[in-house]
């Protein structure tokens, strides 16, 4: 039972990587490229912090990886979903660092 609880926490640890990046990115498209429409006027807080959070969410990325290959070493069961997670993350770093 513990084993779960733990790979929750790291779920939500890597689903949160999942959204800032996916939001630094939109956020990246939208200001710098115009490939895609614009946030609102009131969201530019939002912009304001995305890049120190994308950095934050990269480490969290690494850090998540590394818990789930040490579940896998272990033979801790994992959820597809934990894999699909570290997958997405991983893109967007890529994805992220052409910047």
């Amino acid at each position: 039972m513990e084993t779960e609880e733990n790979i929750s926490g790291w779920r939500k640890l890597g689903w949160t990587c999942v959204a800032v990046l996916a939001a630094a990115e939109y956020s990246w498209l939208s200001v710098v490229n115009k490939a895609v429409p614009p946030l609102p006027q009131f969201m530019w807080p939002l912009q304001a912090v995305l890049f120190p959070a994308a950095v934050l969410a990269m480490l969290g990325t690494i850090t998540f990886v590394a818990a789930l290959a040490y579940n896998a070493a272990k033979r801790r069961p994992t959820s597809p979903v934990d894999y699909l997670a570290a997958l997405l993350c991983a893109g967007l770093i890529i994805v992220i660092l052409r910047w």
